[in-house]
């Protein structure tokens, strides 16, 4: 892959370092803090590092302090006086970005991993443990677990699926199709001598500098692992402030458009380059940029619709084919086409019905399901669903469950089982063994092994399939009532009309 600079800018060289003899040290992990105004979690953040169950003789903490205002740094004094494994960075400039704090402690590290906790989440006790040991089994240079959002008024989410949904050993990254979404500094390990070897760093970057960063990490890495445990919570309490949330939508667009041009300047395959792009063009900048709430709140549509022609662009003086054959989901490929056509009052008709909490009506042509979208003067658009599910039969077994389902929808898709998702914990997450017959006509026959121990409470229940995909499944029946292992599994129709599972 041709070399192509990434606007690194020089590491800041006027600091004070706390606890300086623990880099002497050669340590298994080296967990590296940004730091800038975060003195409300920063001490909870801390000490999640403090309390990992691989010791902490194991690890140096080294905690980057962009110059803060808020008491941040006195607490970072306090704490490295009473932790020797506490190295804190204090820099007497404000850099105006994490990048800087970044790299600086990556070139301090002296350890054999390295991984990334931004100053207002926090790690899962066992974390630090289960990602050293999946690399030093695989030999890996890269690996990442589950991340657990965590927000104040909405049930906890896990971020990045496709990331965690199962154990892997030795993987190439490519065998992920969504390896490029979510690229967040959170829930990774990776080789500090790989980092080294291929120079990699973080762009001097007010926004996106963790995305180009990690992109540059797995087009340089062969093999990857995954884990299912829990190893990484995401803050998005109200009362946190993060940069992320202050970051203008514009500024993001900007930060966008110089990660998108470097990756067309890479001399990746196509097929590597597709996926790469599908990410830059379609999550970022019609799924982030358009199919949200700020776009609807904009005082200034026009000023989107210029920001996108910008994007597009860039793409034409790159490549021939066409930009749109980046863009998979039927909605994303109906805004691009209103755009396109400056249909844009119809666009932002469709997305004021996206963001609409009014549930979604399914509705049928010629057996096929439909979403029938309003748009202006009484106008409405069809759009086909790519997938839709219903469940057509449900009866207990001596061990489980059989289930008959058909698929409808114009996606071919591999059916591999059922996955349950706890409503509100999301470390219970079960893949349950499923024994798929492949029926006539999009009909499947699943016969279900409940587990024997599984926590109380409300679960999703999903249709798995293509490795991570996962889609709910409709339905019409009663209550069905199964006895066993000292629970009441309780199969029910939820407000959306999916089948729901309540374990009393």
């Amino acid at each position: 892959m041709r070399h192509v600079g990434s606007n690194i800018s020089s590491l800041p060289k006027d600091y004070e370092v706390l606890n300086k003899k623990r880099l002497r040290r050669h340590v298994a992990i080296t967990v590296i803090i940004p730091v800038y105004d975060a003195i409300i979690y920063l001490e909870r953040t801390i000490n999640s590092v403090l309390v990992q169950t691989i010791g902490i003789r194991n690890v140096t903490i080294i905690a980057v302090d962009d110059k803060s205002t808020d008491g941040s740094r006195r607490l970072l004094r306090r704490l490295s006086a009473l932790y020797p494994q506490l190295v804190s960075v204090l820099l007497k400039k404000n850099t105006g970005t994490p990048a800087m704090p970044r790299n600086l402690g990556l070139t301090l590290a002296r350890s054999k991993y390295v991984t990334f906790l931004d100053a207002d989440d926090w790690l899962a006790h066992d974390g630090l443990r289960i990602l050293s040991e999946t690399m030093n089994r695989t030999g890996v240079d890269y690996a990442v677990g589950r991340t657990i959002q965590v927000s104040t008024n909405q049930p906890n989410r896990i971020i990045g699926v496709h990331e965690s949904n199962r154990d892997r050993d030795h993987v190439s990254p490519y065998t992920l199709k969504h390896a490029f979404y979510h690229l967040g500094p959170r829930a990774r390990m990776m080789r500090r001598d790989f980092l080294l070897r291929h120079a990699i760093q973080f762009p001097s970057m007010k926004f996106a500098e963790d995305k180009q960063f990690f992109i540059d990490v797995l087009v340089r890495t062969d093999m990857i692992s995954t884990v299912t445990a829990p190893i990484y919570y995401l803050n998005r309490l109200d009362e946190n402030d993060s940069l992320t949330k202050q970051t203008d939508i514009m500024e993001k667009m900007e930060t966008n458009l110089i990660v998108l041009r470097r990756v067309l300047e890479y001399d990746l395959s196509a097929e590597k380059e597709r996926l790469i792009l599908n990410r830059l063009i379609e999550f970022d900048c019609i799924t982030r940029f358009y199919d949200r709430k700020h776009f609807l709140k904009s005082n200034d549509p026009s000023v989107y619709h210029q920001m996108f022609a910008r994007v597009v662009a860039l793409f034409t003086q790159y490549r021939s084919y066409p930009i749109d054959s980046l863009i998979e989901k039927p909605f994303n490929r109906l805004l691009y086409h209103y755009w396109k056509a400056e249909r844009f009052d119809d666009l932002l008709d469709a997305v004021k019905w996206s963001k609409s909490k009014e549930i979604k009506k399914v509705e049928w042509v010629n057996d096929q399901p439909y979403w029938n979208i309003p748009l202006g003067n009484g106008q409405t658009q069809m759009l086909a669903l790519p997938l839709y599910v219903k469940v057509h039969k449900l009866e207990r077994t001596e061990d489980g469950l059989n289930l008959t389902v058909q698929t409808l929808g114009d996606r071919q898709i591999r059916v591999e089982g059922i996955t349950l998702q706890h409503r509100t914990w999301m470390e219970e997450t079960h893949l349950l063994t499923t024994h798929v017959t492949d029926l006539e006509n999009h009909y499947y026959h699943l016969r279900i092994e409940l587990p024997k121990q599984i926590e109380k409470g409300s679960y999703l229940v999903y249709l798995r399939f293509d490795d991570y995909g996962q889609q709910v499944m409709a339905i019409t029946m009663d209550e069905p009532v199964i006895q066993q292992c000292h629970h009441t599994f309780r199969w029910y129709e939820t407000v959306k009309g999916n089948l729901g599972l309540r374990i009393k």
